[in-house]
């Protein structure tokens, strides 16, 4: 397992650079590289906000200890007691967790928890949340092509009762490449223009059902992955190397529910998210 770990840091070198002659930035943005890994599973809340039980993907590239780290983060969490229909209930729900490795010398690494993602309660029915109705694939940025660069984009959405986007902006956008601070910041903005131009012409199915389905506008998560045809793609369970974007939270129609939830980044690639989660975490993620 520490050779895969090995691995995903070593990509930080072999990175696809944007040639020029400004060696020392982009060393130092290749410095702010981080292996990690996006780990899924479940939790089952108790009626008192602590977790009675949790599950790891099976297949995820977890060692024994890595496998004790995060159960022991997991053992320490309290939740906000979930609520059905307006009473406490027990509930499982699915987990998505970014699991960060830190090299602390030569021979060691230290591990975080740098973000989570929880799920509605299994039990509920998918009306209950707002879903993709059509959607249109955004177009590789052609030219970007010659740069190999790749990267996510993440997407903040507000969608209106007739299940079109009232607003859209992007909220962080993480590269697979590294560059100088200018080419970086160009390669990103080139992703997220690129990501909203094709989602805004989505249209979504507004709830029908549940707790939301009198709102007027519901604000939900959606990553899109920009990748080269020749790029292995890295699934969830594996660790892979990624220099993290700046986040923005400038989104006056978001208002202040944007400020209570964490990072997207824990988000797997290809769903679509509901901002607020289904279950609020009351304690901090790693002991």
């Amino acid at each position: 397992m520490l050779k895969s770990i090995l691995l995903a840091l070593a990509v930080v070198l072999s990175m696809p650079a944007v040639a020029d002659k400004s060696a020392d930035e982009k060393a130092g943005n290749a410095k702010k590289a981080i292996a990690s890994m996006l780990v899924r599973g479940h939790l089952v809340i108790g009626t008192d906000g602590l977790v009675e039980e949790h599950d790891l993907d099976a297949k995820a590239k977890l060692t024994p200890e890595m496998r004790a780290f995060v159960g022991e983060a997991i053992s320490n969490w309290r939740f906000e007691p979930v609520k059905l229909n307006g009473e406490v209930a027990r509930a499982r729900v699915a987990m998505s967790l970014r699991l960060v490795a830190n090299k602390s010398n030569d021979e060691a690494y230290s591990f975080r928890i740098a973000g989570t993602y929880f799920g509605n309660r299994e039990e509920e029915p998918e009306t209950n949340s707002v879903r993709v109705a059509t959607r249109y694939l955004p177009k590789y940025p052609g030219e970007l092509i010659g740069w190999r660069a790749s990267g996510i984009v993440y997407l903040l959405l507000q969608v209106g009762p007739d299940g079109s986007v009232m607003n859209i902006g992007s909220e962080q956008v993480d590269l697979r490449l590294v560059g100088t601070d200018a080419q970086m910041e160009l390669i990103r903005e080139t992703f997220a223009k690129a990501a909203i131009r094709a989602v805004r012409k989505w249209k979504f199915h507004p709830p029908t059902t549940g707790p939301d389905v009198t709102a007027s506008s519901w604000l939900v998560r959606q990553p899109i992955d920009f990748g080269m045809s020749t790029e292995k793609r890295v699934e969830p369970g594996n660790w892979m190397t990624y220099v993290p974007g700046p986040r923005t939270q400038d989104f006056p129609w978001a208002g202040q529910d944007l400020q209570t939830v964490g990072s997207p980044d824990a988000l797997p690639d290809g769903g679509l998210y509901a901002l607020q989660q289904g279950a609020k975490l009351l304690t901090p993620l790693s002991p």
